[in-house]
């Protein structure tokens, strides 16, 4: 068994040097990791580090809004200590800093691409591609809402019944991005967490593989031991319940992931490497939409429609006011009235809606 006084090195013929196993041979040890290995058999983390930065440099707006919501208490001066994100001369720990609204750390960023298609072809197959930095609580809203405007949510009628079936479960996409940012290796200033969403899939990459250094296997046994590589960060997000419980986010995703499909399939998969943790998880609409299609070409029946989170938004309008108006609905949306009268289109094309009337006397009616 590996002992904790790591790294481990190799010394003969006047060098001393680290290595690391890759598959069936051993290299030598890149500075992320031998850094990892180092803060590991000090007793130490990354996140625990205090800096020299003070807290009086930086603000915590953020930190203070997420806690106060998420919590329903107050975060004050005290659970700066408590919670590890500064020592008792007010010197924040990087923790603090990635938390911090003006975060400085450039290596803590999030990567976003929406591809058009299957595979990352080229920039021309880009349809939307956004970086987030600041605060870790910041970062992961933004990805959150990135993640919102590039999927989609499946409409269909059941009797009189609307019944909404989403791309993806926001429960595992959310979980799945805390993983990524909390479990992160932030020694490994040359790569970021990026989310990059294919027609057919999502896959979320981390810096970082397993923490106790070992592959993760190809059956994952949900009960395995959990080792947390950022124990501040990750107690905190356990705090603001971002997460159900230590040591079950890899079954919580899964489960929720394939109750979308009620295939008894898994559509979850996970992977790691000396350097990086992916996680993918299939768009539980690919193969729907297409099957829907197929199974009503001709019969005259309507197909699944996939909607955007605001086409959403404007049935649920609709259907709670038929009288409203295009001008309201693009204030609740916070868009132009332009934009609106486009989604209307297509929505009314698609058969989702019907306009009845006029002007002022016109009403809208969901199908």
């Amino acid at each position: 068994m590996p002992g904790q006084s790591t790294p481990y090195y190799y010394k003969a013929d006047g060098v001393c040097v680290s290595y690391i196993r890759a598959g069936s041979e051993s290299i030598e040890t890149p500075t992320h990791i031998l850094n990892e290995l180092i803060l590991r058999g000090q007793g130490k983390t990354y996140d625990g580090i205090v800096t020299g930065y003070k807290k009086s440099e930086f603000s915590f707006s953020i930190l203070r809004s997420v806690f106060l919501e998420r919590t329903k208490t107050t975060f004050n001066e005290q659970d700066f200590r408590s919670f590890g994100l500064s020592d008792k001369g007010g010197h924040l720990t990087n923790a603090g800093i990635l938390l911090a609204d003006e975060n400085p750390y450039r290596h803590s960023r999030v990567f976003c691409t929406r591809w058009n298609g299957l595979n990352k072809v080229g920039e021309k197959e880009v349809a939307d591609d956004k970086t987030f930095s600041g605060s870790l609580l910041k970062q992961l809203s933004d990805a959150l809402l990135f993640w919102r405007n590039n999927t989609k949510i499946g409409w269909h009628k059941e009797g009189t019944e609307t019944v909404y079936d989403p791309d993806y479960d926001e429960e595992a996409i959310t979980e799945a991005l805390v993983n990524g940012i909390i479990h992160r290796d932030y020694n490994n200033h040359g790569a970021e967490v990026c989310l990059n969403i294919y027609d057919d899939r999502i896959e979320i990459s981390s810096p970082g593989g397993m923490f106790s250094g070992e592959k993760i296997p190809e059956k994952i046994d949900f009960a395995m031991e959990s080792m947390r590589r950022n124990p501040i960060i990750s107690d905190l997000f356990w705090k603001l319940k971002y997460m159900n419980e230590r040591g079950s986010g890899l079954e919580n995703i899964t489960n929720k992931t394939n109750a979308l499909f009620k295939d008894g399939m898994n559509h979850v998969t996970f992977s790691s490497t000396s350097s990086f943790f992916v996680v993918r998880i299939d768009n539980s609409n690919y193969r729907k939409e297409a099957e829907s299609d197929l199974a009503n070409r001709g019969s005259g029946n309507k197909r699944t429609l996939l909607l955007s989170p605001n086409e959403k938004k404007i049935i649920d309008m609709i259907r709670a006011s038929e009288t409203i108006t295009q001008a309201e609905l693009a204030a609740a949306l916070g868009v132009t009235d332009r934009t609106v009268r486009r989604m209307i289109k297509r929505l009314k094309n698609e058969g989702a809606i019907e306009i009845v009337g006029k002007t002022k006397a016109k009403k809208w009616f969901v199908k």
